[in-house]
């Protein structure tokens, strides 16, 4: 059974049973009219996957595009909890141990974008120090996150 968290072992099949278990709202807010199916594809051929599984169910991940080197920014193109998990953690665990990973690795920022009205989203992004950059759309705000191998990771 697998549990916990791990690093690109999701299938596709996977992440599509995730989808089905998130909040409607959020899942509109991600897609912003994109195809679901081409969405998982391109961030399962793309990006690490930073899965935490519970009862083999994949109950949170963020996938990460770290594929430009560390000079460049990775960025985080999405953070997603199932919904009945929601307040248990998991999103503040995946955070942890993704932003260790990138400092591992020796990536000096994290970037992301987040919905204006996913104010959960952005008050987690505020305790682990990302700030707002810009607003890049009338719904979104660009955040970054300076990554330091002396800065400690909240783990509130």
């Amino acid at each position: 059974m697998k549990n916990g968290i791990h690093i690109n072992t999701a299938k596709i099949s996977d992440l599509s049973e995730h989808f089905d278990y998130c909040d409607e709202e959020f899942f509109q807010m991600i897609l912003n009219d994109r195809n679901i199916n081409e969405y998982i594809e391109k961030i399962f051929t793309y990006s690490t996957l930073y899965e935490y599984w519970e009862n083999n169910l994949l109950a949170g991940f963020a996938a990460i595009y770290e594929n430009r080197g560390t000079e460049q920014p990775a960025y985080m193109t999405l953070l997603s909890v199932v919904q009945n998990m929601h307040g248990k953690g998991i999103a503040s665990g995946i955070m942890r141990f993704a932003l260790e990973s990138l400092k591992t690795k020796g990536f000096t920022t994290l970037l992301l974008e987040v919905h204006k009205r996913n104010i959960a989203g952005r008050r987690l992004y505020e305790k682990f120090g990302f700030s707002i950059e810009r607003e890049k759309t009338e719904d979104s705000f660009f955040m970054q996150l300076i990554l330091q191998k002396n800065n400690a990771v909240i783990t509130k």
